[in-house]
């Protein structure tokens, strides 16, 4: 293969580029995938999160349920066409590395079962094979070195240190390769049949967040280097973008490290090992009021952030940021944060077990009375959340029903200080809008043509709309989406 020309140009190495890239290998083309981060600071999205997947038992009701959760932002075909490469996606993870990395058997996992279709909604976790067989969970940073195997067994080229900056295309706008820098250096690389954008989202250009999301600012705790470049070349290029509103989200906390840079990270309410009532926990608004029900967050649930969007009558925003309040019984159960994951593992930061770094670090307040922590975390009125954290101990004296639906198993009270506050910001693993594309995952022009020659796949322009489908979703539309832009680069005619 010339270093100046291949049929299909990848641009990114996560979990989509790579099934983009083996899909389109193993129907024949010869494949070149451009990464802009180095290899020893390497962290694609799927590096980082749980792993695993989801995928459908029948792709009518998988597609109906899917298509419900889009809720209109993403068209039924679309969500059809992910449904049939779910239907065979844990045989085709199974491939990648059977020697290493395997699966658990599937389970129901629809976030929404309300939602018709939810029934036929699985999700497995994933497994690593040791010398001797035995099999131990593992997460996602397991599944990308299976992808990165099956890459490797192909002889799929990856370049790294490789940030696309344009695309090119012929007189008739056909997408026919990429220009992009390497060591200062401005080169080019041509494109046979097509070009797969897998470069990701754009949870770190604070301009395009703070035009697109619903609120600013906003965190997210998967890959740091999340500038958006996708978004832009493709704009470049004449593409329609689609709900650049949306992310895959929830209540995320936020923190600077001694050299200036974020640290933002998946909070724990509830100690992932621990049941639903092994601790309390309550959110506010900056006012101290409690506002929704703190369970759907305690659950890695994706629907809470929702919950923290609303306005107040002259346009603020009273829960950006909103509090989380627990108390000495959560601090001494573990790490308030998914340890080792996401931007923990980027950023090469060690959680301690008992939180008491971060205490000392004054990224946790903290009081002997929750008074005194609501005052040192900068909620306004620290008086009215002491109000509502006592309020809600009486509820659960009392075992009564909660206003806003929390479950009676939950409802442990907060009684024993010292306490702790934490602000929480909208954000979450990922943004989610980006170039429009089609049920072949082809980029769509804002004159609603196909772009000729160029695919896109991934967290660039995710398919998932609205409500996030379940267990180990974000990696199934990934996966299956690469794939899907795989085939459809690959059906593009030949040309040079």
């Amino acid at each position: 293969m010339r270093e100046d020309e291949a049929e299909v140009v990848v641009v990114g190495f996560g979990g989509s580029g790579a099934a983009a890239a083996i899909t389109a290998h193993d129907l024949g083309g010869e494949v070149v995938v451009l990464e802009a981060q180095p290899p020893e600071s390497h962290w694609p999205q799927t590096k980082l999160l749980g792993g695993g997947g989801m995928f459908v038992a029948d792709v009518e009701r998988g597609a109906a349920y899917l298509t419900a959760c889009a809720d209109g932002f993403t068209p039924p075909s679309v969500c059809r066409a992910w449904a049939e490469k779910a239907l065979d996606l844990f045989a085709w993870i199974e491939a990648l590395d059977p020697e290493h990395y395997r699966l658990t058997d599937p389970a129901p996992s629809a976030e929404h079962p309300e939602f018709p279709g939810a029934e036929t909604i699985v999700s497995s976790s994933g497994l690593r094979i040791d010398r001797d067989g035995g099999r131990s969970p593992v997460r996602g940073a397991h599944m990308f070195l299976a992808l990165q195997a099956a890459l490797e067994r192909r002889g799929v080229p990856v370049r790294y240190g490789c940030r696309a900056k344009r695309l090119l295309q012929d007189a008739q706008g056909r997408v026919i390769g990429v220009e992009y820098e390497q060591a200062g250096k401005l080169r080019q690389v041509r494109a046979g049949r097509g070009v797969v954008l897998a470069c990701g989202g754009f949870g770190s250009n604070e301009e395009l967040k703070r035009q697109y999301l619903p609120a600013y600012p906003a965190f997210f705790y998967g890959n740091p280097e999340q500038p958006g470049d996708g978004v832009l070349m493709a704009q470049a290029v004449g593409a329609a973008l689609w709900h650049m509103s949306l992310m895959m989200g929830r209540g995320v906390a936020n923190f600077r490290l001694e050299d200036g840079r974020d640290l933002s990270v998946a909070v724990t309410l509830r100690p992932l090992d621990g049941p639903a009532g092994s601790v309390g926990y309550v959110i506010t608004d900056q006012q101290g009021q409690r506002f929704a029900n703190e369970a759907v967050q305690a659950s890695m649930g994706h629907a809470f952030y929702m919950q923290m969007l609303a306005y107040g009558p002259h346009g603020e925003r009273p829960r950006v940021p909103s509090y989380w309040f627990f108390d000495e019984r959560r601090r001494r159960a573990g790490p308030i944060c998914l340890a080792g994951y996401g931007s923990l593992a980027a950023r090469g930061y060690d959680w301690s077990e008992d939180n008491s770094r971060e205490i000392a670090e004054g990224w946790i307040a903290h009081g002997t009375t929750p008074a005194e922590a609501a005052a040192a975390a900068g909620v306004a009125d620290p008086q009215a959340a002491a109000r509502s954290i006592a309020n809600y101990n009486q509820l659960c004296a009392a075992g009564g029903q909660d206003a806003f639906g929390r479950p009676a198993e939950t409802l442990v009270p907060l009684d024993q200080g010292p306490f702790y506050c934490v602000p929480l910001w909208p954000g979450g693993t990922n943004t989610a809008g980006g170039p429009r594309r089609d049920e072949g995952g082809r980029i769509i022009h804002a004159f609603g043509d196909p772009i000729p020659g160029l695919f896109g796949a991934g967290e660039l322009g995710l398919g998932m709309g609205a409500f996030y489908p379940g267990l180990s979703g974000y990696y199934s539309e990934v996966l299956c989406s690469g794939r899907i832009a795989g085939e459809g680069v690959m059906s593009e005619r030949a040309t040079g």
